[in-house]
């Protein structure tokens, strides 16, 4: 309800707000009979001797127990309707007379000034002493009345306002004592709390499609160096892991540490985009250096022989970077693809140890120098592809660090622990891992793990 900030009727009808309250008493006492039953019922059940009455007891007894919670809602939320109907009647009827007076005095604030323009106007035209004189007292009279209207308006005003804020300071109670009721009884109804419930019945069933999309993320990720129009799946299954992760752990199924860990690999999805991005623009900019260098070394600047400078520095490139390498190195230590090996596994080995297109280019640049010539701006070029390398580097390997940290902590060693026999496990080493493993699980995910609103 929006109160008027200038004087005017207060809106609002207090006959349908205690209506309202009525009907939310109505239904505290039915609540509270209703509870009164169940109780009756329950003690009724103690004459008796049944494991399935005893069951039934303890139900009814809990559904006593949050029926109770829900009468103190209904039976706040009718006195507080009922204490801001008496609060807006006794307003209404306190603005009531200041309307009037506002209305009054206005007129007659607007006749006063209407006589003034007019015997100023006269004044104005006048000749005759006399006629000055009578206009001039009839003008201080008329500035002391407009004067004394002016007073009427700014002291209606001045009340009018103190009535308005004490309604809505009552407005502002009575929504503060529900709210107190409703956020204190422990009963869940809200958008979140039905989330949060739909969330925690499928949470077994949400984990598993996480982990699924987990490994969905690092297979794209991985396929998208060897194949880009992969790359935008990648970031989508990457940032679905992470929506249904906050889900979770929103929840309370899962730690925000694990939350955190799906926001970061979708960062670092991000940040190796933007390096290979800054990688393949600093390949054009060698390759258009390079153009630049040959084409000044040319005795004469004409069409043709810039035309023969770009085809030199184009196929000079092409070889380089089109060619396939007789020798790859694979991820495994001491294994290489060689000559033997398909061409494509060959390249598509290539681009995943380079991850992407762009930094497998920079990379057989850098070992064939000749193509690009050396100076200055090459050099220059060289270390912001390195630097654009490096970034996705670091937060590559964070992210697996990080990873690899909280698979070890929060599975493997545990896991190791149980499966060797206690001569294996019962000495220093065995007991700085359980620690380990048991301050992760315990001060960290535990810690981490609560559930919005609770």
């Amino acid at each position: 309800m929006d109160l008027p900030e200038t004087i005017a009727p207060i809106p609002g009808d207090p006959s349908v707000i205690r209506w309202r309250a009525s009907q939310y008493a109505q239904t505290a006492d039915a609540i509270l009979e209703a509870v009164s039953g169940l109780r009756t019922a329950i003690a009724e059940t103690r004459n008796h001797r049944s494991d399935a009455l005893d069951v039934l007891a303890e139900n009814a007894g809990t559904v006593a127990d949050k029926l109770a919670t829900l009468e103190n809602r209904y039976r706040v939320a009718s006195e507080s309707l009922t204490d801001f109907a008496g609060d807006l009647e006794s307003a209404q009827q306190q603005a009531a007379p200041l309307v009037a007076e506002n209305q009054d005095a206005s007129a007659q604030l607007t006749y006063a000034n209407s006589r003034i323009r007019q015997y100023e106007q006269q004044r104005l035209t006048t000749t005759d002493p006399n006629e000055m004189v009578e206009l001039n007292q009839e003008l201080i009279r008329l500035h002391s009345r407009a004067n004394t209207q002016r007073s009427t308006l700014n002291s209606a005003q001045a009340r009018f306002t103190s009535i308005v804020e004490t309604l809505r300071q009552s407005g502002r109670d009575a929504a503060s004592r529900l709210r107190t009721a409703t956020d204190g009884d422990g009963l869940n109804d809200s958008i979140l709390d039905n989330i949060n419930g739909w969330v925690q019945e499928h949470a077994e069933i949400l984990k598993a499609i996480r982990q699924v999309l987990q490994v969905i993320t690092t297979a794209l990720s991985v396929l998208s160096f060897v194949f880009p129009v992969l790359a935008p799946f990648a970031l989508a299954a990457g940032l679905l892991t992470a929506g249904l992760g906050l889900l979770l752990a929103a929840a309370g199924e899962i730690s925000w540490v694990d939350f955190g860990l799906d926001v970061l690999a979708v960062a670092t999805l991000g940040v190796g985009a933007i390096a290979s991005k800054g990688v393949g623009q600093v390949v054009n900019l060698m390759r258009a250096n390079r153009l630049a260098v040959v084409t000044n070394a040319l005795p004469q600047a004409t069409s043709r022989g810039f035309s023969a400078a770009s085809r030199l520095v184009t196929n000079s490139f092409d070889n380089v970077l089109g060619g396939a390498l007789t020798t790859v190195k694979t991820p495994l230590p001491g294994l290489t693809l060689g000559e033997r090996s398909p061409e494509f596994l060959r390249r598509a080995m290539e681009l995943i140890t380079a991850k992407g297109g762009n930094n497998a280019d920079f990379l057989r640049l850098l070992q064939n120098p000749t193509v690009t010539g050396s100076n200055a701006t090459i050099d220059s070029l060289i270390a912001l592809g390195q630097t654009h390398r490096f970034t996705a580097q670091l937060a590559g390997g964070v992210n697996m660090v990080l990873h690899q940290a909280d698979s070890t902590l929060g599975d493997r060693i545990p896991s190791l622990l149980n499966a060797l026999p206690d001569t294996f496990t019962d000495n220093v080493v065995g007991d700085a891992l359980r620690g380990a493993s048991d301050w992760y699980n315990q001060d960290v995910q535990d810690a981490s793990t609560w559930r919005v609103g609770s």
